[in-house]
């Protein structure tokens, strides 16, 4: 069974950084590739985009099978009072936008939905 890993706010209030846990307190450690029980070894990210892509990569590797990739439109509308800038809709989406598959696909291990925020463009229709 694939362990649980997740993202974990740390660092300072003036320049929070996100790392990778489990639910054994080990953090995940880029310089030695390799979970690690010692805070000061953790991998940090500046954003939880960059975060999100390792967390990834490491749910994924723990599953055995082959990894089938599909591409599918997204579009988010967003009806607002005032401006809203590109940013504030990426730091949105970044923190609430979440997928569940739940059990309908007896033949699937795992399904992630990698979305990149730092890709959000307007459209103007």
């Amino acid at each position: 069974m694939p362990k649980n890993i997740y993202l974990s706010m740390t660092g300072l209030p003036t320049a929070p950084r996100m790392c990778i846990m489990d639910d054994n307190q080990n953090y995940w450690s880029e310089k030695d590739n390799c979970w690690t029980t010692d805070p000061k070894k953790a991998a940090r990210y500046l954003d939880t985009c960059d975060a999100g892509h390792k967390l990834r990569e490491l749910m994924m590797t723990q599953v055995p099978g082959k990894l089938y990739s599909f591409i599918v439109p997204l579009k988010i509308e967003i009806k607002a009072t005032n401006p809203i800038s590109i940013t504030a809709v990426q730091d949105w989406l970044a923190t609430h936008v979440r997928f569940d598959f739940g059990d309908e696909e007896e033949n699937a291990l795992m399904a992630i939905v990698q979305v990149d925020f730092n890709k959000v463009e307007e459209t103007i229709e």
